[in-house]
């Protein structure tokens, strides 16, 4: 088994990709319904709720306010907190190593997501 991707519904998929695109230093393919970033094996894309509502019509789409945390291992996560700093992110949880060694910091999007961006200990 495989993750293949991750998919966040939003109403404003546009002002949510292009966060992303700002912290990921990348552009985004798609539309104004429907983007996503592809790294490596996975899609990270964004879906409209109009989309999703049509995919599934008797699905009720919770209430706003994401509560997902996505991890993202990085080769720096030094050099991604400087760059989160730099691009005024909200930052929920400072930079800071674990007593099990892992490095992170999150990152919240404007609808309530956390990224963790991470580093493993090094053995």
């Amino acid at each position: 088994m495989n993750i293949s991707g991750i998919c966040l519904v939003t109403e404003d998929v546009k002002s949510l990709v292009e966060f992303y695109e700002k912290l990921f230093d990348t552009t985004a393919e798609g539309d104004h319904r429907y983007g996503y970033i592809i790294f490596g094996d996975i899609h990270f894309s964004f879906c409209s709720d109009e989309i999703e509502k049509n995919i599934a019509p008797d699905y009720n789409l919770p209430s706003r306010g994401g509560r997902c945390i996505i991890e993202i291992r990085v080769d720096d996560v030094h050099k991604m907190y400087g760059r989160a700093l730099e691009l005024n992110c909200t930052i929920p949880k400072a930079l800071k190593t674990e007593v099990w060694g892992v490095t992170s910091f999150w990152v919240e999007d404007p609808e309530g997501n956390i990224i963790s961006f991470l580093t493993p200990p090094k053995h």
